[in-house]
């Protein structure tokens, strides 16, 4: 459906002016970040590729992608690899 084209990928949230977070884009999601004029992803964990429709976006929208992977964290009380997030960051800049 239409609503579901221009929906954000799950846990989607903004980190800071210019920066936002999320989970795996999908290809409901290109519409959603084709409208934010990215320009680079950072991917942090291991998984699958994007899907299809998500490289076709990233080709064509020229996004750099930089693989900086901290792997997944889901325990509340296990740090991520502050190191690595700062190089990601910095990369992206």
């Amino acid at each position: 459906s239409m609503a579901q084209a221009h929906e954000p990928p799950l846990n989607f949230g903004l980190v800071a002016p210019g920066i936002y977070r999320s989970g795996m884009p999908g290809r409901n999601s290109v519409a959603y970040l084709r409208r934010l004029g990215l320009r680079t992803l950072v991917r942090l964990v291991d998984g699958p590729a994007y899907p299809p429709a998500v490289e076709e976006w990233i080709a064509a929208a020229r996004v750099a992608v930089i693989d900086c992977r901290v792997g997944t964290n889901r325990e509340p009380l296990v740090a991520m690899d502050g190191g690595a997030l700062a190089e990601a960051l910095a990369a992206a800049q």
